[in-house]
């Protein structure tokens, strides 16, 4: 029997898998092997887990970290605009698209990437300022989402450390503003001054509306 100690693999993704005869030692090396290549086949057929449920803002770096993300429901609207015609009916001749709603649901313990403390924070800084945020999902990213309000709660069967919080994200839709430099009329050009200015002093009529119409 050979006296040379067994090599030891270390248990990272691309490691071979080596079979032991003796010891637990080398069971568990072989047992975490493939738990990996395992791991690395799912990753590479269904992506990585961890950046499928994302809050990004617009640089996409992670604007808030929940230990996890209990649920995320999304809801879209649209309203046809209608006017009453004879005989009581009605002619629709406008279709407008709302604003989409996103409602995450979170949670922190405070023992992952964020303490409580930091994790409330930071979502009353996302919601008091305009910032634009982007929300990831394994189905869809939703842009432009505005954090308008959220609940913070604690419940016992949950563990009295941990909070749940319930954001609520509505869409912002950022249009450009068109200007126009050539108008129709000549009333509605800009103003501009292309000759010399002779400035005068007021009179003293002009300083005093007052003084018009009186005579001295």
């Amino acid at each position: 029997m050979s006296l040379i100690p067994f090599p030891k693999i270390p248990n990272v993704l691309g490691s071979p898998i080596v079979k032991r005869l003796t010891g637990s030692s080398g069971i568990i090396n072989s047992s975490l092997a493939k738990f990996r290549l395992l791991e690395s086949a799912a990753i590479s057929l269904f992506g990585d887990p961890s950046s499928q449920w994302m809050i990004a803002d617009k640089d996409n770096k992670i604007a808030i970290q929940p230990d996890s993300i209990l649920s995320v429901d999304a809801r879209s609207d649209s309203k046809v605009a209608t006017h009453p015609v004879e005989k009581g009916s009605f002619a629709a001749y406008n279709k407008t698209q709302m604003p989409n709603e996103v409602r995450v649901v979170m949670t922190c313990s405070g023992n992952g990437e964020s303490t409580r403390d930091f994790f409330v924070s930071t979502l009353e800084i996302m919601k008091q300022s305009t910032n634009l945020y982007s929300i990831t999902t394994p189905d869809n990213i939703y842009f432009g989402m505005s954090l308008t309000h959220y609940d913070i709660r604690r419940e016992a069967t949950k563990g009295a450390m941990m909070i749940i919080v319930e954001a609520i994200f509505v869409e912002i839709r950022e249009t450009a503003t068109a200007t126009y430099t050539k108008t129709q009329q000549a009333s509605g050009s800009d103003v501009k001054n292309n000759g010399q200015l002779t400035p005068q002093t007021p009179t003293a009529a002009q300083t005093n509306p007052n003084l018009i119409g009186v005579v001295s």
